[in-house]
């Protein structure tokens, strides 16, 4: 989080930087603290390092904004705990919000990009009660740090985490993916969309019937379903079952009673039958036109996501 805004009170020193390096190499060298950038570089996001460099090139001159920069850090020195707060509960791991506004922006951003600026919204309200926690009426540079930060950031951050503002764009992101599943699945949530939803139940329904034909299965050779029988789907053969050829030997005669072979190698003995290949066959139409509708949903709900591109650049101006 920077205490100043950029514009304004700097020094024209980006050629010069631009000419020998600027102090901002950010090559391995930085981590023997080989040039100015390396030496301050403690920022904990992506935009305070690009931040940083700016100022290494164009410096502050106004003296009046010197000083208040030095009152907000001589406060933040004397309030570990809102440092530490801040730093690490609020900052660290805190997505790229600047990058990720940008991809939105060109509305070319996943379901896993709205869910990482759903954290970095999210993590307003602990901001929020950090800064509102120092005394604005203490004496001297403290009194003064807490008043700079109060006004340039506890209470725009407030304007923007409203009802109408970033609260609703949480309430679209809970409502339109499946926060359940992340990080394992980024996806939109079934009860979304009610077309969705009823593929979602078809699905379902067909997976049952395939689980129940496991089970039948597992009873007419003698065999434990998940062990010695394997129930399994690739994009060659779809549903399936497998059996090793070692068991394959003791079940022979059942299995080509109520089973048909398409294919033995090393890793086991594939069969299937006409009731499993239907089942297959209509979970790949279901799985096919699920995923086409995941996928026209997840657009809509991108170009939605789009109309907050503005109160996300409000968001990343102020929390690098």
């Amino acid at each position: 989080m920077h205490v100043l805004p950029l514009a304004g009170g700097r020094s024209g020193l980006a050629a010069e930087a631009e000419a020998n390096g600027g102090g901002t190499s950010t090559s391995s060298s930085n981590r023997a603290c080989t040039s100015i950038y390396a030496l301050l570089c403690h920022q904990r996001t992506p935009m305070g390092k690009r931040l940083l460099r700016t100022w290494l090139k164009q410096p502050l001159v106004n003296e009046s904004l010197i000083e208040a920069r030095h009152d907000v850090v001589e406060l933040l020195s004397n309030a570990p705990s809102v440092l530490s707060t801040l730093r690490d509960a609020v900052m660290r791991g805190l997505p790229d919000a600047e990058r990720l506004t940008r991809k939105l922006e060109r509305q070319n951003a996943t379901l896993q990009d709205l869910c990482l600026l759903y954290k970095v919204s999210s993590a307003i309200p602990l901001l929020i009660t950090a800064l509102g926690s120092l005394d604005t009426s203490a004496p001297g540079a403290r009194g003064r740090g807490a008043e700079i930060l109060a006004d340039r950031f506890a209470k725009p951050f407030e304007e923007l985490h409203t009802e109408d503002k970033l609260r609703r764009f949480e309430g679209l992101i809970e409502a339109a993916i499946d926060l359940s599943r992340v990080p394992e699945e980024y996806a939109v949530n079934p009860s979304y969309d009610q077309k969705l939803q009823e593929l979602r139940e078809e699905r379902d329904a067909v997976e049952a019937r395939l689980e129940a034909m496991g089970v039948k299965a597992a009873k007419v050779l003698g065999l434990e379903l998940g062990k010695s029988l394997k129930l399994e789907r690739t994009t060659v053969h779809g549903y399936h079952f497998r059996i090793t050829k070692t068991e394959e030997q003791k079940v022979r005669k059942k299995l080509s009673a109520h089973y048909t072979v398409f294919d033995t190698r090393k890793d086991g003995c594939k069969f299937h039958s006409s009731e499993l290949r239907n089942a297959a066959a209509d979970y790949e139409r279901l799985t096919k036109k699920y995923e086409a509708s995941q996928r026209e949903l997840t657009a809509q709900v991108v170009e939605v996501a789009s109309s907050f591109v503005e109160l996300f650049d409000g968001v990343t101006n102020k929390i690098a």
